[in-house]
């Protein structure tokens, strides 16, 4: 497989994960990421990249509540603790988001240190030349 395919597969899944907690906070930010290059799309979701997609998923975000969490908020706090849920919501989506687009470059590069450190600390005994036994 093509490490775009990887790359692509596990920031999809990452993304879909986040959906649990505002399904349109993934959107904008897989969006912001293609425009600036971070988030390579293919042909059929370019669309993604450009201003209108990017401010309609944007706006449903803000739009966008949970209706059960926000009834329990307001029977707990008598509304007073809404804004917090809300907050708490977005920012929990918004870091799910950002990190599926981040944590597999950065399993990535733990992979390659993790080989690296592997072939150095064991690299002269598996790599090691066995001599020739002399004939006597």
């Amino acid at each position: 497989m093509e490490k775009e395919i990887i790359i692509a597969l596990a920031a999809g899944l990452g993304l879909s994960a986040s959906c649990g907690f505002r399904v349109f906070v993934p959107m904008p930010v897989a969006g912001i990421a293609a425009k600036t290059g971070l988030f390579p799309v293919t042909e059929g979701f370019q669309w993604l990249a450009g201003w209108p997609a990017i401010i309609c998923f944007g706006t449903a975000t803000v739009q966008s509540g949970s209706v059960l969490t926000r009834l329990a908020s307001t029977r707990l706090t008598a509304g007073t603790g809404n804004a917090f849920v809300a907050t708490g919501e977005h920012a929990a989506a918004f870091g799910t988001s950002v990190l599926s687009l981040f944590i597999p470059l950065f399993i990535a590069a733990l992979l390659i240190l993790l080989m690296v450190y592997i072939i150095l600390k064991f690299g002269k005994k598996i790599f090691k030349e066995q001599s020739p036994k002399k004939i006597q």
